[in-house]
């Protein structure tokens, strides 16, 4: 942190501590893993201090006991002792543990009511370990609170029993809506499409997220490749890597590789982009495509597609159908994923005006959605934690 590698819930901070800039209401203590650019980014704050603390290499005890206690996350850790330490001695109001749940019975044990957790995914449910949902049962209820992305999540939490409801409260994610409604030039789009060896008058199908199994990006493939049979206009775009930050590869990156080189000029990958350069691959899309597989606990990608004006085509999948309906949306039932996939891409790859009309729609119902904005998602921020 700042947020220089990409994530939802790392955008999602930065986001709170630039909106602090603004207002000037609060100081952040912000705690993050050491990183060169992070560190650099972090100067440019006069409202929040960042301690930059080293990660350790996890020991074979370390990851034996991590397993079998649920106290510890699954990645690299760092002194939670320490960090506790560093938030006496600043006197902090609030403590936010966000993203990962599985230290926070240890930050509830130390502050109390000043502790909360902001849930980001779907890590705490009835089919949890269950010496895990025992601590963070009572963790939550001895806390200040949990917050949840969506109301699909909040039910998920909720789900383990024996919890204070008032306890746990929903915020739904947010984006900078300004940003992605921008449209780059008629020219610009050219451009960019030609670096990408994308034809100008072609029909652009996106999909923006991690290229891994449970975002569906395989299904999403073979679907595609059954849609260019019947319509050669179409090409597929593939934005984003298997991890954050960075391109790298892995086995299901590979499987990708294998069916893309098959099409080279119709399936188009570009590896990690930088969030703040999104909106210009939404900008030469005409369809947004989110074919999930697991339970999106929210799916941020939705509100970006709609704030620049794309249909839709999502699985019913979590959270996004808290977000998506008919209006502007098709979403498919996972079942028949491929198949419910190339049937809604080659319908809205045949129908421009239909294409239009949903895209229209969506920009319009984001509109209708000041909770979705940066500047309300900071302010329900402080509500929920006052």
């Amino acid at each position: 942190m700042p947020n220089v590698k990409g994530g939802g819930a790392q955008t999602l901070i930065t986001a709170i501590l630039d909106q602090n800039e603004i207002k000037g209401e609060n100081e952040f203590v912000v705690f993050s893993s050491y990183d060169n650019k992070a560190k650099e980014q972090s100067e440019k704050y006069k409202k929040s201090r960042f301690y930059f603390l080293p990660q350790k290499e996890r020991t074979l005890k370390d990851k034996i006991k991590g397993k079998i206690m649920k106290e510890y996350p699954l990645e690299s850790p760092i002194s939670f002792t320490s960090i506790a330490k560093i938030i006496k001695k600043e006197k902090c109001d609030k403590v936010i543990v966000e993203h990962t749940p599985w230290q926070f019975p240890f930050f509830v044990k130390k502050f109390g009511t000043k502790a909360y957790c902001h849930l980001h995914n779907d890590w705490l449910n009835s089919d949890s370990d269950r010496k895990y949902i025992n601590q963070m049962r009572k963790a939550i209820n001895q806390s200040g609170g949990m917050i949840t992305v969506s109301d699909y999540i909040k039910t998920r939490v909720l789900s383990i029993g024996g919890l204070n409801q008032e306890k746990v409260k929903t915020l739904y994610n947010a984006t900078d809506i300004d940003m992605f409604s921008k449209k780059i030039s008629n020219s610009e789009q050219i451009f960019l499409k030609n670096q990408l060896g994308i034809a100008e008058n072609s029909i652009v199908i996106l999909y923006s997220g991690r290229m891994c199994d449970e975002k569906g990006v395989l299904e999403l493939i073979k679907a595609f490749v059954e849609v260019i049979e019947k319509n050669n206009d179409a090409v597929l775009l593939l934005v984003g890597s298997v991890s954050y930050g960075e391109t790298t590869s892995d086995e299901y990156t590979k499987t990708i590789a294998a069916h893309m080189a098959k099409y080279p000029q119709k399936i188009i990958e570009t590896g990690f982009v930088d969030y703040r350069d999104m909106y210009k691959y939404y900008s030469i899309a005409d369809i947004q495509v989110i074919p999930s597989k697991w339970d999106e606990p929210f799916g941020l990608v939705a509100i970006e597609g709609m704030a620049q004006g794309l249909p839709i085509i999502s699985t019913n999948s979590g959270g996004l159908v808290e977000i998506l309906n008919k209006e502007y949306a098709m979403v498919i039932n996972r079942e028949n994923e491929i198949c419910e996939l190339k049937r809604a891409m080659l319908w809205l790859v045949e129908n421009r005006e239909k294409r239009l009309e949903l895209g229209q729609n969506a920009k319009d119902e984001l509109k209708k959605h000041n909770e979705f904005s940066y500047k309300e998602y900071y302010n329900r921020f402080l509500e929920i934690i006052d």
